[in-house]
Formats: structure tokens, sequence, C-alpha cells
């Protein structure tokens, strides 16, 4: 028995290695090919990136924010249900796109940098 077991030992390792597919190497995995398609893949990646991360950062500040996107006429917008003031069951929905929330932002905080500067020769001590 133990003969038999040699002799399948070695005929058996070759057949498994005649029945393993044989891995073939494309063209274009050759290093120079290869550094090539990582370098176009990286500065498509880039440029994509340096593209989508100003609107991927206000996307995200609004969703943050509270607001939920919507499809309204083809057209995405964000909206959100604020409190209306002096009443504690009455809500009001603000939606815009980005741009606008951009705005609307913005002039908030104007406005209320308007207000304190306006207020520095108040005391509330």
């Amino acid at each position: 028995m133990p003969t038999r077991q040699l002799r399948q030992g070695p005929a058996a390792t070759s057949a498994a290695v005649s029945a393993t597919p044989a891995r073939s190497t494309p063209a274009a995995a050759t290093p120079q090919a290869a550094a090539a398609a990582a370098s176009s893949n990286e500065s498509a990646a880039a440029s994509a990136t340096a593209a989508k991360t100003p609107l991927d950062y206000a996307v995200r500040h609004f969703l943050a924010e509270g607001f939920k996107p919507e499809m309204h006429h083809g057209e995405e917008i964000y909206c959100r249900k604020e409190t209306t003031l002096g009443s504690r069951l009455s809500q009001q929905k603000t939606c815009g796109t980005i741009e606008a929330l951009k705005l609307m932002e913005k002039s908030s905080q104007t406005g209320v940098a308007d207000t304190q500067r306006k207020q520095v020769g108040i005391s509330t001590h």
C-alpha cells in the first residue's frame, strides 16, 4: 500500500496541475500598462472628486441641518419643516435648491452680523 500512495502522489499532483485552469496574463498587465492605467484612473478620480467636493459638502451640510431631498418638476430640491414663530402647532415648509439654500443661509448670517454690529454700543450687563 505505501508504494501505491507514492506512485499516486506525483501522478495526482501532475493531474491536479493540469486540471487547474491556467491563468493567462493579459497584455495590459505589464508593469508599464498597469502604471499608466493606474495614473489615468487616479487623475480621473481626482478631477471627479475636485468637481464634486463643493457640491457634496453643501449637500451633506444641508442634510445635517435637517433638509430632505425631494423631486419637484424634475428638479432636486431640499425641504424641511420649521415651526412658525409664535405658534406651537403650525409648521412652515422651507424648500429650495442647494444654490437657493446657500443664498438664504448667507443672507441670514449677514443679517445677524449687521444686527450685532449695530448693538455694539448697547450693554447687556
